[in-house]
């Protein structure tokens, strides 16, 4: 209820005047402290990203809750690749199919204009998955074809992990509109490429600071695999390693032949005999 204007000068007016100023005041002040933050958090990805991050983001990837999506790895594609070795990302996205092909991750595979500009699929990955046919596309955002879509929505997972060419187009548009729709993005950065270095790694900054996580393929493998003691993957997963991961592979192979196979003489911790001491 309105009681009118009070009289001017008595001590209810002077209060309300004094409230209405510090009232401004703290407002003044808030407004001022959450541009600093706003400015602050913009400044520092890594902190952007714990903001953006949930607990499900926090929780390692498994054989049941992520969808691989590989985008548009073709010839006319690779030409313009100048971020990094052209058969390196061959390599490293050839070894990330396989893996996902061991542990039975769903994946998704597309393409851009195949028929028209950029070739098809590279016969290395169309080999680990031979009757699965590619999603054509015009849109450079896969995101925006329906078909591709549809393809992640009926796994039923809310992680996806991508690679593509290029990493500032065909990764970064729908890995923002993946995450805008409320999934979790991991960017497999070593099997994507872009157009030079510099737009690779702006790409890759625009991404995290949405909240897309970056990593390599060797590590979505061993993410996998976890444990050294899963004989039921062990032996697929250490070839595959010796195939596409380098040096790395190259020091299995060693062992394997000069000490056996690690997984023919493999004794677990809880089953080593106690030490004496004495």
């Amino acid at each position: 209820m309105d009681y009118g204007p009070l009289p001017s000068g008595t001590v209810t007016e002077i209060n309300r005047q004094m409230f209405s100023f510090l009232l401004q005041d703290l407002l003044m002040k808030a407004e001022a402290c959450m541009a600093r933050s706003r400015l602050f958090i913009s400044s520092w990805p890594f902190l952007r990203i714990l903001f953006i991050m949930n607990k499900t983001s926090l929780e390692l990837l498994t054989s049941n809750n992520f969808t691989l999506a590989l985008i548009d790895h073709q010839p006319q594609m690779f030409f313009g690749v100048q971020s990094a070795d052209r058969q390196t990302i061959v390599n490293n996205v050839t070894g990330l199919a396989k893996a996902a092909k061991i542990f039975n991750v769903p994946v998704v595979l597309t393409t851009i204009s195949a028929k028209s500009f950029s070739g098809p699929l590279i016969p290395q990955i169309q080999a680990v998955f031979p009757s699965q046919k590619p999603i054509d596309r015009t849109t450079m955002n896969a995101w925006e074809e329906k078909n591709f879509v549809t393809a992640i929505e009926k796994s039923g997972r809310k992680k996806i992990v991508m690679a593509a060419l290029w990493t500032e187009v065909c990764l970064a548009f729908p890995a923002l509109s993946a995450i805008q729709a409320g999934y979790e993005v991991y960017a497999v950065i070593d099997a994507s490429g872009a157009s030079s270095i510099e737009a690779h790694e702006i790409a890759i900054a625009r991404m995290t600071q949405a909240g897309v996580i970056p990593v390599t393929w060797l590590q979505v493998l061993c993410e996998l695999q976890r444990d050294w003691s899963r004989m039921e993957t062990y032996g697929e997963v250490t070839h595959l390693i010796q195939e596409h991961a380098g040096a790395y592979g190259a020091g299995i192979f060693y062992v394997e032949n000069m000490f056996g196979r690690h997984s023919e003489n493999f004794i677990s911790d809880n089953d080593m005999p106690e030490k004496t001491h004495v």
